[in-house]
């Protein structure tokens, strides 16, 4: 949440606008930096050996334009979110790749971000929801 925080959140409060790549529409699992810490500290203190995977997820699958719309209304800001539409997502991704591997693998991200199923069922320990998060951030 808190990446997403910063390249979503801030302009959207700083600057009172911010595009998002895709629709804005696919709902994405988000999950905060301390529920990661806890769910991890609580594995590595368990005593009894295991083989099984951890997996950490947060509490609610949110979609980009409900992320931004959770920001918006947690700070009173009036920010208008843009979209980068996909067909020109997968254009750049192409047509950058020979210049700027980082950004057309980024933006190539951006497209499966978009287009796949990025929803999870919430962990037990995962508690920290992105309105929390948005109050304690931008007060």
């Amino acid at each position: 949440m808190e990446t997403w925080l910063e390249l979503v959140g801030d302009p959207l409060v700083e600057k009172g606008s911010n595009r998002i790549f895709g629709s804005g529409r696919n709902p994405i699992n988000f999950v905060a930096v301390n529920d990661v810490a806890a769910t991890v500290a609580s594995a590595a203190l368990n005593t009894t050996p295991t083989d099984e995977t951890v997996t950490v997820t947060g509490p609610e699958n949110l979609t980009f334009d409900q992320f931004a719309e959770t920001i918006l209304s947690g700070t009173g800001s009036k920010g208008k979110v843009g979209h980068i539409p996909r067909p020109a997502m997968r254009t750049l991704s192409v047509v950058l790749r020979p210049f700027l591997p980082v950004v057309a693998g980024q933006i190539h991200t951006a497209v499966a971000m978009d287009t796949d199923d990025m929803t999870e069922p919430p962990t037990a320990s995962a508690t920290t929801r992105l309105a929390d998060l948005v109050t304690t951030r931008y007060g």
